[in-house]
């Protein structure tokens, strides 16, 4: 004999009908979803799928704009990235604020963040089928806000709008092998997972692009701000060095010039830091580097001084430490080719400092002597013939001087006249290679004529 269940008990044990017909069950692995999918079949919904990427998810909801039957729920961590990283993937695509979506925690301190991120109910584990359907009905109402308003703002718009941040999300979000990416590429994937604060991912995307001598101001930069944000302020301070150095090897002065401004205010008992770049770039023989650099550490000589600021002495120490480690040779065409850029900018003061006795480590062919003057013109080296018929010397004819009047040098065998006291020492030979050498010459012998006719 069958006992039959009175209507009344049986109506307090059936559950009312959840908001959702369907759900979508994102989880780390698909074998640890079978207590979610039951739990919410057991709340009276009938179709549960499960998936295991958020970025697929993602991908296919902004190709398929939903409706609000199918509820998303989404543990604390899937395959490839975590629930707040998820919401706000979501979120940042302009036609799916409406989309359902309910966290499953385990951390009661992290609810707040996880409603900040864009779930519309968080529930929090052990639940029971009745806290479950709370949490359904709630997202279901802010579902339906969500939709409202977003229905209304269309209303306004001549077309659909952008998605250009979603993209850039998804594209960073998606798993990709690290050695198929290019620097630049590594750079950017890296400084949109900064933003979105996931430092283990970015970490090794930067640590890539660091390498790379076109990204690696940037990447460098970038990395400082990751290790700050960890804590790590010894490694920030040295990404930071190593994002000025790149900077000034890919000659982007405007971000060097930033940078070398922020190390400085951050640590300036270490001196300034653009003094030890400097001082690097003449030891490497890069003249045009420390032409740069000498601008941005003397910009301008009427401006007020500053007492914290390098002064002319200190940009010519750490120039002349760096020129000392090349040879002898090396270092005087470095240094007189750095004195024709600085006369040709108009550096004049600078350029004389730079060529005089106290301010190089070697005597410069075109210093001056101990007096502060200039050595004598190359003209008033060279001993002048007389004229015909003058009386201070004899006549110049075809037998005394060969050539009647031309200036013609003299035979291999004959002894050269020695040169009178203050004759400048002869310009040396340059180390550069055929063409390029003879230029080098000419613009030596330049700039010994420009500064003797001071």
């Amino acid at each position: 004999m069958s006992v039959r269940t009175p209507p009344s008990i049986l109506r307090k044990m059936t559950l009312p009908a959840p908001p959702f017909l369907s759900a979508l069950l994102l989880a780390e692995e698909e074998s640890r979803a079978a207590v979610d999918r039951r739990s919410l079949r057991g709340a009276g919904i009938r179709h549960v799928r499960v998936v295991t990427s958020g970025c697929e998810v993602a991908r296919f909801l902004a190709a398929n704009i939903p409706n609000m039957e199918e509820v998303i729920v989404c543990p604390p961590r899937m395959a490839d990235m975590d629930a707040r990283s998820f919401a706000a993937l979501i979120r940042s695509h302009p036609l799916l604020p409406h989309v359902p979506l309910v966290a499953l925690t385990s951390d009661a301190a992290g609810r707040e963040a996880l409603e900040h991120a864009g779930f519309n109910a968080v529930l929090q584990r052990p639940f029971n089928s009745q806290e479950l359907l709370k949490a359904l009905r709630e997202a279901a109402r802010r579902s339906r806000k969500a939709h409202a308003a977003l229905a209304a703002w269309l209303r306004t718009l001549d077309r659909l709008p952008e998605h250009t941040e979603f993209d850039e999300l998804l594209e960073a979000c998606t798993p990709v092998e690290r050695g198929a990416l290019t620097a630049s590429e590594a750079c950017r994937r890296g400084m949109l997972l900064l933003r979105e604060r996931r430092w283990d991912d970015a970490l090794p995307l930067l640590q890539k692009a660091a390498v790379d001598i076109e990204t690696s101001g940037d990447a460098c930069a970038a990395l400082s701000a990751l290790y700050r944000a960890r804590g790590e302020h010894a490694k920030a301070a040295q990404a930071l060095k190593e994002s000025l150095r790149g900077y000034i090897d890919a000659q982007a002065w405007g971000k060097a010039g930033q940078v070398a401004s922020c190390l400085f205010r951050e640590s300036p008992g270490d001196g300034h830091p653009l003094l030890t770049e400097l001082e690097r770039a003449g030891r490497q023989g890069k003249v045009f580097v420390a032409r740069e650099l000498m601008e941005m550490l003397l910009p301008d000589a009427s401006a007020p001084e500053n007492a914290s600021a390098p002064t002319q002495e200190d940009v010519l120490n750490a120039l002349n430490r760096g020129l000392s480690a090349l040879s002898p040779m090396q270092a005087d065409d470095a240094r007189e080719t750095l004195e024709l850029a600085l006369l040709q900018d108009g550096k004049t003061s600078l350029a004389r400092a730079l060529g005089s006795p106290s301010g190089s480590s070697a005597p410069s062919v075109l210093s001056r002597d101990a007096s502060g003057a200039y050595d004598p013109p190359l003209q008033e080296s060279i001993p002048r013939l007389p004229a015909p018929g003058a009386e201070d010397g004899p006549e110049v004819s075809a037998e005394t001087f060969p050539g009647a009047g031309a200036f013609s040098p003299p035979e291999e065998h004959a002894e050269p006249a020695a040169s009178p006291a203050g004759t400048p020492r002869p310009l040396p030979p340059s180390r550069l290679p055929s063409l390029l050498g003879e230029v080098m010459t000419v613009i030596r012998g330049t700039l010994r004529l420009y500064r003797a006719s001071k």
